[in-house]
C-alpha cells in the first residue's frame, strides 16, 4: 500500500511538470505571436502589386496617364540590369512592366510616376524567403 501512495504521488507530480511546460510553452507562443509585425495591406507576387487605398496615400502612390510621351525618370525602375515600369490595371492593382526607356511609349494605361521604387522594394521584400 505504501509503494503504491508513493507512485501515485510521483506520477502526481509528474503530471503538474508535464502540464506546467505545454502551459509555459503555449504561453511563449502567445507572446511571440502578439510580437509578431502587423502585416501590411499589400500583396505582392508574379509582378502584381495589390495595395489598399489608405496604403496607396501613406506612401504617395500617383499613378499618370502618358501615352504617346517619353515616359518620365521617375517611372522609370531598375532591376537586374533592364528598366520597367509599374503600369496601373485598376485602383490600387500594379503590374510590372518592361519598356524601352529610349524610345516613346504605347501604353495606355496610367504609369506610376511617383512610388514605384517603393512597389519594386515592397515586391522583392515579398519575395524574400526567411529560414529558421
Amino acid at each position: 500500500m505504501k509503494r503504491l501512495t508513493w507512485f501515485a504521488v510521483f506520477c502526481l507530480i509528474c503530471g503538474l511538470l508535464v502540464w506546467g511546460v505545454v502551459q509555459g510553452r503555449q504561453e511563449i507562443r502567445a507572446d511571440a505571436e502578439a510580437d509578431q509585425p502587423v502585416e501590411a495591406p499589400l500583396r505582392a507576387k508574379d509582378g502584381v502589386v495589390t495595395l489598399d487605398a489608405q496604403s496607396r496615400k501613406a506612401a504617395g502612390i500617383e499613378a499618370t496617364a502618358i501615352e504617346n510621351r517619353q515616359i518620365p525618370a521617375s517611372a522609370i525602375v531598375w532591376w537586374q540590369g533592364k528598366s520597367y515600369v509599374y503600369v496601373q490595371k485598376s485602383a490600387g492593382v500594379y503590374v510590372l512592366t518592361a519598356i524601352n526607356p529610349n524610345e516613346k511609349t504605347s501604353l495606355t494605361q496610367p504609369v506610376v510616376t511617383t512610388g514605384a521604387q517603393l512597389l519594386l522594394s515592397e515586391e522583392l521584400r515579398a519575395g524574400i524567403q526567411i529560414e529558421d
